[in-house]
């Protein structure tokens, strides 16, 4: 859970997989990421990053990657990618200065595709899909500068529509 002040990111988040393992502990100060440290140690000490540029890998207490992600300035810029304690990629996804931009992939424990969000300076923007464990389209949703703007589909198992709402500033303007 993140905590916000006056729309800034501001304390210490946990980030975990879907398997509630802990990838790592993040330290925002005045909306600004500050240090980090991997989930495997609580004694760990804060690893700061205002001047760190470069890549920065953590590991699963199994020597597994939690996390392998590039730094530039102190800023996550480049591909940051999360994995299950398995190994296997959790989630891919793309910053430039610090936020994030382009196409956020996330993947099953299974290894089938789970979502496919479009991202535009921090905000959802486009085209986002999400898929059932088994593979199979369950919802696409449409965003414009971070709202919800425009047909949201729900599907079947067997990928039939099932239920479309419309929306417009937020709010479902029509549904079928």
């Amino acid at each position: 859970m993140q905590n916000y002040l006056y729309g800034s990111p501001e304390g210490i988040p946990q980030y975990y997989n879907p398997a509630g393992e802990l990838l790592e502990e993040r330290l925002y100060e005045h909306g600004n990421l500050a240090a980090f440290r991997t989930g495997r140690d609580q004694s760990e000490a804060w690893q700061r990053i205002e001047k760190l540029t470069g890549s920065i890998k953590t590991s699963f207490a199994n020597g597994k990657p939690a996390s392998d992600e590039t730094v530039r300035g102190g800023m996550l810029d480049g591909t940051r990618t999360t994995y299950y304690s398995s190994g296997q990629v959790f989630r891919r996804m793309e910053f430039k200065e610090g936020l994030l931009t382009g196409t956020l992939t996330g993947y099953h424990p299974g290894g089938k595709l789970m979502e496919e969000e479009q991202y535009l300076h921090g905000e959802y923007h486009g085209r986002s899909r999400y898929y059932r464990p088994d593979g199979t389209l369950e919802r696409e949703e449409t965003y414009r500068s971070g709202e919800k703007l425009g047909p949201t589909v729900y599907y079947d198992v067997k990928g039939k529509p099932t239920k479309t709402e419309v929306y417009w500033n937020q709010y479902v303007y029509e549904g079928k």
